[in-house]
């Protein structure tokens, strides 16, 4: 038992506490909280970062920590691994969002309809140092209010875009 838990810190709030730092500050020093994982906690770690998709900014802040500290970060093999699939299955995710946000805009303004980008693709195009720091599931575009029936009819009424189940 190490001392956090003999104080009465679970290795499972432990771990959510650490992603909470992480997220808050991925390109702070993390290397002393790096330092203390075991094999089972480093994979209970990535694994939940899998889960809330943010592998990339723990893989982000991991990399920082060892910049800031000349030392390196021994992560266990299978750690390892999941981050750099999850890193790539982003990267190809990242990708494919942006040509889509492309193809959509370009196809809405070629229908004279101008529109606004929100919500995770705004901030992960505009606000975010790396792309891949803002996981994607959907694009949020708005239209103007006069403009929604006519964007909706002919997104619909084209071959490239259907409505979802």
């Amino acid at each position: 038992m190490n001392g956090q838990q003999a104080r009465g810190i679970s290795a499972s709030s432990r771990i959510s506490t650490i992603l909470l730092q992480v997220c808050a500050a991925p390109d702070c020093d993390h290397f002393p909280t790096f330092a203390s994982p075991n094999e089972s906690e480093w994979s209970d770690l990535v694994g939940r970062a899998i889960s809330k998709r943010v592998t990339f900014v723990l893989d982000r802040a991991i990399a920082k920590s060892q910049t800031f500290s000349g030392q390196s970060i021994v992560l266990p093999k299978t750690c390892r691994d999941a981050i750099e699939e999850q890193r790539r299955r982003i990267k190809m995710s990242s990708f494919g969002h942006m040509i889509a946000l492309i193809e959509a805009v370009q196809f809405l303004k070629s229908h004279g309809i101008e529109p606004i980008a929100l919500k995770g693709v705004r901030l992960a195009f505009k606000d975010y140092p790396d792309l891949q720091l803002r996981a994607l599931r959907d694009l949020d575009l708005l239209v103007p209010a006069e403009q929604a029936e006519r964007a909706q009819s002919a997104m619909i009424a084209g071959d490239q875009y259907a409505v979802a189940p």
